[in-house]
């Protein structure tokens, strides 16, 4: 997933893009990790606050300063659950003009369902009939 905010960049710009790297599969309780690339293609270094929100609820929030022509690498981990299986990840950052911009991007994360285990208890029977 690519979020391109500007794709021409002039002079004196902050052209931010947000990139989230797949999530495998997981199981509920399973320990997740969430990568998140933010990129300044612009020629002016800003400031983002980065969320990542499940169900409402805030699971991980950092202030990251972002130079011009860099990338920076955010690495979130948590549990997994099916309260926790849709994920919304906003950017907040200011661009040249000292306007608040917002990337949002929603992520919904593929659960596998836990095998059953069939326990075999027809040795049990013979109890039954003592």
């Amino acid at each position: 997933m690519k979020t391109v905010v500007a794709i021409v960049v002039l002079d004196r710009q902050v052209a931010l893009e947000m990139t989230v790297d797949p999530v495998q599969e997981c199981m509920e309780g399973e320990e997740v990790e969430l990568g998140i690339t933010l990129s300044n293609r612009g020629s002016l270094a800003t400031d983002a606050t980065l969320a990542v929100y499940a169900s409402g609820r805030t699971l991980s929030e950092t202030k990251i300063p972002i130079e011009e022509n860099s990338s920076k690498k955010w690495k979130i981990k948590f549990k997994a659950s099916i309260a926790n299986s849709a994920l919304t990840i906003l950017t907040r950052y200011r661009d040249h003009k000292n306007a608040s911009q917002d990337i949002q991007r929603n992520v919904e994360l593929a659960m596998k369902e836990a095998e059953r285990v069939k326990i075999d208890t027809s040795a049990l029977d013979v109890f039954d009939n003592l």
